[in-house]
């Protein structure tokens, strides 16, 4: 396969290779190491295609799940199927330490450090190196907390105190009751009373309801628009009323007095 070197807006080299009328890229001038791949999209999102892979599964068919493909010859750039084979994670990494003289010998070499939270002695393959040793992630965990490694301090917007919060956080209260004010403030909305038009503060957007700065305001407002009253008919004259008691049959005193007797009479009857 032709590779075609070219450069990008930014300066950076990128050499290309097409393989099935597909385009397959990598940067040669990074510090890790860059496959020939390309980007694809499917139902579950996008992922990376490598040349490698794509190779291995226009001759063999689908790779087995979390199984590799390994170049023979340990060169990235040599994509032909004759120095491809598909090994597990377990193979994979057995043959690359056997080619690498380094690890093979940090197998047989140890050190035994001492841990700088808990003092317990542990054995290591990898030197201090300058840096800090711990005999576990929870060790190390206990140590940064202790030490406010990553902590730093910050201005609460509320109340103006000073108080401390981990580096990475987007915490702007100091508290509970802070961050609570803080959120009510940013679903504040002020808007004028329906009834006095005094100006009122609201959490809840109006979403075409009327707003009220009391109750009192709102019984008057209800009162005055016959917000809750029915349309009945009166049982004993027989006119149309309203009210906004569920259970009044009649339109008026009179009328009430004149059912009251009625029912006294069907009583004694």
């Amino acid at each position: 396969m032709e590779i075609i070197t070219s450069t990008t807006r930014s300066g950076n080299r990128v050499e290309s290779v097409i393989f099935n009328g597909i385009v397959y890229s990598r940067y040669p001038d990074r510090a890790t190491k860059s496959y020939f791949k390309v980007s694809a999209s499917n139902l579950r999102g996008t992922h990376t295609v490598e040349l490698h892979r794509a190779v291995w599964e226009s001759i063999y068919g689908e790779i087995p799940p979390k199984y590799h493909i390994h170049h023979k010859d340990s060169n990235i750039l040599n994509n032909d199927i004759s120095n491809l084979e598909c090994l597990s994670p377990a193979e994979h990494y057995r043959v690359h330490r056997e080619d690498r003289g380094v690890w093979a010998e940090r197998d047989n070499k140890t050190f035994t450090l001492t841990c700088m939270q808990c003092g317990v002695e542990y054995i290591s393959f990898f030197s201090t190196r300058g840096k800090n040793n711990f005999c576990s992630q929870k060790c190390s965990n206990l140590f940064n907390r202790q030490e406010k490694k990553y902590q730093e301090q910050r201005v609460c917007v509320i109340c103006g105190k000073t108080f401390s919060t981990r580096k990475y956080t987007t915490q702007t209260t100091c508290s509970h009751p802070c961050g609570a004010v803080l959120a009510n403030k940013q679903h504040e909305y002020t808007r004028p009373c329906v009834q006095c038009g005094k100006d009122c503060i609201s959490f809840m957007p109006a979403n075409g309801r009327n707003t009220f700065c009391s109750p009192d305001c709102a019984y008057k407002f209800s009162v005055q628009t016959k917000r809750y009253h029915i349309l009945r008919e009166c049982e004993v004259c027989k006119k149309e009323f309203s009210s906004p008691e569920k259970e009044q049959r009649t339109c008026s005193k009179t009328c009430g007095g004149i059912m009251r007797r009625k029912n006294k009479e069907n009583l004694q009857v």
